[in-house]
């Protein structure tokens, strides 16, 4: 039956959109920002690194043999990441979506009963729909699980590898790129690993209630001609809707993009510019690209070209506001990042980076305004932390400021910076014995840094007869 074809695809897809989705919204909280202004935050497939990798190559596994393989399309920025546990949890993101899909998919299929379904006319539209929806269930299941696998290519491998010595991820991460040859080479030649996982994931599939018999009528109706064409046609139509000569050029700016190669990339997208030049997506990520090389104006051209094309676009007003503070251009900064915040008013970025405009611009009661209003939104962001405990010790509201940078500290205990800072506020209200305690645990973590820094730091200057304080920088 044709309907089959049609669920278990676009249903499939939709599964990679939101297994993608998961592991860019978790960077975005952990700290890379940046997955908003590469369009990573969306459900749209051309905004990937690689399209085709991520949704053309695991439709064609399904189409081959009927297996759930994940696919690989978002590029985050893993020194971005606040600390190894948001690494290991972007990582775990793309499973958890696939958990949460199959166990939403397996709520509906409570109410059928997979035997007496099956015995009633094989064209019946319930049996059907509950055949499709449980052969996704198990698509869901076997996606997570191999994905979960510790090898270098595959999330599994991704939650454990900030945890093991740089050498052992050198050495591992060596395979990465034969990760697709060596998953085609177990299913095909290792009995033993296909038997684990397919029997892994029909007792996964068991306890969520789903009956087999679903699974594998839904499996077996897949597999008829009809929808095999059906499949087929949905992945040619994906190849052709991928592979234009401007999109081309795009993707493959990404993967430089991915490299730091930005020249190279710069040059691919100027070749999409040329297809199309009222594209906004090559000329946002060429803004992106002179960014990074820092040649600030030209990025700014870039993205005011993106709102005469898309008036609406946040991303193109964040990078001009961004772009504007570089070259010390506060008031223009603060219009656009205002603008921002008219179209999204949660933006915490655009918030952030107001405030520190606005500091630039000695406004240090809006810049308080704002960094309060981005802490609201992300209140355990660390760059936003800092920048509200920067500006309460310039202030001089040292309690403020304290308050601060405990929370700091207790959110990464192993902040340097942040101990320093406490140390030099409670010096600054005489509170001796606190801000030796903070300037140890600064000198234990960094104490070249921070040895040097404090001999000359006035606002230590209530230490100096410590015979303590004297030893610690000695």
């Amino acid at each position: 039956m044709w309907l089959v074809g049609i669920i278990v695809c676009f249903g499939w897809i939709f599964s990679l959109c939101l297994h993608e989705f998961g592991h860019a919204i978790v960077a975005y909280w952990g700290g890379d920002t940046s997955v908003k202004s590469k369009g990573y935050l969306t459900f749209n497939p051309l905004k990937y690194t690689d399209p085709g990798y991520s949704l053309v190559l695991p439709v064609l596994f399904l189409l081959m043999g009927g297996i759930g393989l994940p696919g690989g399309a978002v590029y985050i920025n893993q020194h971005k990441l606040r600390n190894r546990w948001w690494q290991s949890a972007v990582s775990a993101a793309g499973p958890s979506a696939n958990i949460l899909i199959a166990l939403l998919l397996a709520i509906p299929l409570g109410i059928f009963s997979g035997d007496n379904l099956l015995n009633v006319d094989r064209l019946n539209w319930e049996l059907f729909w509950a055949s499709s929806l449980a052969f996704l269930v198990y698509l869901q299941i076997f996606a997570a699980i191999f994905n979960l696998l510790p090898m270098p290519g595959l999330d599994g491998y991704g939650i454990i590898e900030p945890w093991l010595p740089e050498h052992l991820q050198a050495k591992f991460n060596g395979y990465r790129k034969y990760s697709t040859l060596i998953i085609i080479g177990l299913f095909w030649f290792v009995p033993a690993f296909n038997y684990f996982i397919f029997n892994f994931v029909s007792l996964v599939t068991s306890i969520l209630n789903v009956p087999e018999s679903l699974v594998s009528n839904g499996a077996a109706v897949f597999r008829e001609p009809i929808n095999k064409a059906i499949a087929l046609a949905i992945l040619v139509g994906l190849g052709l809707g991928l592979n234009t000569p401007e999109n081309k050029a795009i993707q493959t700016g990404k993967k430089a993009i991915e490299q730091q190669q930005y020249q190279a990339a710069i040059q691919s997208f100027d070749r999409a510019i040329q297809i199309r030049p009222d594209g906004s997506e090559a000329w946002l990520q060429k803004g992106y690209c002179l960014w990074q090389l820092e040649l600030f104006d030209r990025a700014i051209g870039c993205y005011q070209k993106v709102i005469t094309i898309d008036e609406n676009n946040e991303y193109a007003y964040l990078g001009l506001g961004l772009n504007l503070f570089n070259i010390a251009k506060y008031s223009e900064a603060i219009f656009y990042l205002e603008k921002l915040i008219k179209l999204d008013s949660k933006h915490s970025d655009a918030y952030y980076y107001l405030g520190l405009a606005h500091q630039r611009s000695q406004n240090l009661v809006l810049a308080d305004e704002a960094l309060n209003k981005a802490l609201s939104l992300a209140p355990k962001r660390l760059d936003i932390l800092q920048s509200k405990a920067a500006l309460m010790h310039e202030l001089r509201n040292y309690q403020v400021a304290i308050n601060t940078y405990q929370k700091i500290v207790e959110i990464e205990p192993s902040n340097a910076t942040g101990h320093y800072d406490l140390a030099c506020c409670y010096a600054l209200q005489g509170q001796s014995d606190l801000a030796i305690s903070h300037l140890k645990c600064a000198l234990k973590l960094e104490p070249e840094q921070f040895k040097e820094r404090a001999r000359k730091d006035s606002d230590l200057d209530l230490l100096r007869k410590n015979l303590i304080f004297k030893n610690l920088i000695a």
